[in-house]
């Protein structure tokens, strides 16, 4: 179901669509010995590897409702020697996805095993209509693993996280983070700072269609109970928060208000007992999408070694005359003062190339090495993937790195707000390699579409 929306000003009357992906996995054109499906399945749908790519999903259903082998809506994160990344498996028509994957890797990349979760719709052994929304987080005082994602349908309606104690190798079934009318957009961290005084305490930030409110909820135990949830002072009213964690526990949400015209941020500094009210960081302006994709400038929140925080969006008001989007850069040493947004200099600005859906991520071992990962699409409404890194803190960035592309609008996706390639992308470092999670698009064969998700290990 592609459920109501926030307003977006004069061109959208209607609210965030459920509208998430559906997914494909493999690894460079072989599925994994790992991965919860027979090996035939990539003759079933038709896989095909992409030149120095991994792909992390896969799509083992069969549903006819489903749009297989579309694949997008993914983050990942980094702990230890591990990666587990997150997506969606077979969009629905009706605006959701047939269940929620994921890809693990526990030789810093080297190898991934696949697997979707188990228990979650009426495809996957439970009974929710159908799933959207991945996130992963990591709890280091419990070990434990969180896939968190919401449900709709099936009187199921609800925020839920999956979670694993082996280091990714299984998830559980959904456990009910907070219940609701009509969740959306949720986003999951945890406290993993020793030094912090709220130290394992994991975070769950997610919005209600109706009203637009936003909530909070917590849990101290690694994701197995949640407490009720709570509102800003201000009871903001927004959507796309990413909550973070500083190294003295405060939690920092960055958030768009509800028609992606303004950014806004809230804290806690009681561990989740209490959040503050909405403050702005800066507005929003953006050109018109092309190429017909859904396009909202969902903000990219990360931390670096230094505990400096890192937030990113695409927006055209440095863009000579807002024909174009582009990426902009803000920073902030405590969570409530952020700087004036800086354009991050990818490429010359120019009304041929419009940038969308930036994943910023931070090596943990180095304050100020960041990477990022984004999309441009061009005039001729032509889709290409890149990768930038910086190594003094944002103020200058690497000749973008060609991922994929370029990728026509037609092998995209569809929903009922355009074509989509994805509402955000995935960044993290492991032993100083950058890792990025994006969405690739091929040209179909067998079936109206063939896009995964995919990685490429060898990023500096």
């Amino acid at each position: 179901m592609e459920h109501p929306l926030h307003p977006r000003g004069p061109m959208a009357q209607v609210r965030r669509s459920r509208a998430s992906a559906a997914v494909t996995i493999l690894v460079l054109g072989a599925l994994s010995a790992g991965c919860d499906s027979p090996s035939s399945q990539a003759q079933l749908f038709g896989l095909a590897p992409v030149s120095g790519l991994t792909q992390l999903s896969f799509d083992p259903y069969t549903n006819p409702d489903g749009q297989h082998e579309t694949a997008m809506e993914t983050n990942i994160v980094s702990q230890g020697n591990t990666l587990i990344a997150g997506f969606h498996i077979a969009r629905l028509e009706t605006g959701g996805v047939t269940n929620i994957g994921w890809a693990v890797s526990n030789d810093s990349g080297a190898t991934w095993q696949h697997h979707a979760l188990p228990g979650t719709t009426t495809y996957a052994g439970g009974t929710i209509g159908e799933v959207t929304d991945p996130v992963v987080a990591y709890d280091a005082k419990h070990a434990t693993w969180l896939l968190s994602y919401t449900g709709l349908g099936g009187g199921q309606n609800a925020v839920y996280a999956s979670l694993s104690s082996d280091d990714g190798k299984t998830f559980s079934n959904p456990v009910t983070v907070a219940t609701g009318s009509q969740p959306d957009k949720n986003w999951t961290a945890c406290d993993s700072f020793q030094q912090s005084p709220h130290y394992g305490t994991c975070y769950t930030e997610y919005d209600e269609s109706g009203s637009g409110i936003v909530y909070m909820t917590r849990s101290s135990d690694g994701g197995k109970t949640w407490e009720a949830p709570k509102t800003t002072a201000d009871q903001f009213e927004g959507i796309a928060g990413q909550p973070i964690v500083m190294p003295n526990g405060r939690v920092v949400v960055p958030i768009s208000n509800m028609d992606f015209s303004q950014l806004f941020v809230f804290t806690s500094d009681d561990g989740g007992g209490t959040w503050s009210a909405s403050h702005s960081i800066s507005n929003i302006q953006t050109a018109s999408a092309r190429a017909g994709l859904r396009q909202d400038p969902n903000p990219s929140v990360t931390i670096d070694a230094g505990g400096k925080l890192y937030l990113t969006w695409y927006d055209c008001r440095l863009e000579g005359q807002c024909d174009a989007n582009g990426l902009v850069l803000s920073t902030s040493t405590d969570g409530s003062n952020w700087s004036a947004p800086s354009r991050i200099n990818t490429f010359p600005a120019s009304a041929s190339l419009s940038h969308v859906f930036p994943g910023i991520g931070a090596d943990s071992s180095a304050s100020g090495k960041l990477g990022l990962v984004f999309y441009t699409v061009s005039t001729a409404n032509q889709i290409d993937a890149y990768y930038s890194s910086s190594s003094d803190g944002g103020t200058n960035w690497s000749t973008p790195t060609h991922l994929a592309g370029p990728m026509q609008p037609e092998w995209i996706s569809t929903t009922a707000r355009g074509r989509l390639i994805g509402d955000y992308t995935g960044m993290a470092f492991l032993n100083g390699v950058a890792f990025p999670t994006f969405s690739v698009a091929l040209q179909p064969t067998t079936l109206p579409y063939r896009q995964g998700v995919y990685t490429f290990p060898q990023l500096k």
